[in-house]
């Protein structure tokens, strides 16, 4: 069956000159939302979530679509891309600026809705290790481990 995919743009100005001209030059195969609330709206209807970026810290979008089920693709420059596992519960870019790349890697997940349940699922199961509650034992135990080190370092130095 032929797909009559949309892009769904979040964030930013919707009503904007740029995003209405886009809008109306792709004939409303993308449509600006502008700053979105429910996120978890725009996730249950999402079919992937695409972060092509050239430099993005973490992508805390990723790790929410993820969480929702949504098959990933992101940029091997973003930092999120480091808990991505290629292929599996994601799909990562090597170059974010190849179209022709980009559009293999949508096509992918859009023709192969198995492939596309398998990557969210264990996109789903990646992102339940990645919680707020997770992060903050990681850290304590940093600190906890920082704390001893420079005790020792401090006992060293004071020659004991």
């Amino acid at each position: 069956s032929e797909l009559n995919p949309f892009l769904l743009v979040v964030g930013g100005d919707a009503r904007s000159a740029a995003a209405r001209q886009l809008t109306e030059e792709c004939s409303g195969a993308v449509r600006f939302l502008g700053t979105e609330r429910d996120m978890v709206s725009v996730y249950n209807a999402a079919q992937v979530l695409v972060l092509p970026t050239m430099h993005e810290p973490f992508g805390l979008p990723v790790l929410e679509a993820m969480a929702s089920g949504v098959p990933v693709i992101v940029s091997r420059l973003a930092g999120v891309a480091e808990i991505v596992t290629d292929g599996e519960d994601g799909l990562l870019l090597d170059d974010p600026q190849d179209a022709t790349a980009l559009a293999a890697k949508i096509a992918e997940v859009l023709h192969d809705s198995r492939r596309a349940t398998c990557i969210g699922e264990l996109g789903r199961a990646k992102a339940e290790k990645h919680t707020w509650e997770a992060a903050a034992r990681q850290f304590e135990s940093f600190a906890a481990q920082h704390r001893q080190e420079s005790s020792h370092a401090a006992t060293r130095a004071a020659g004991h």
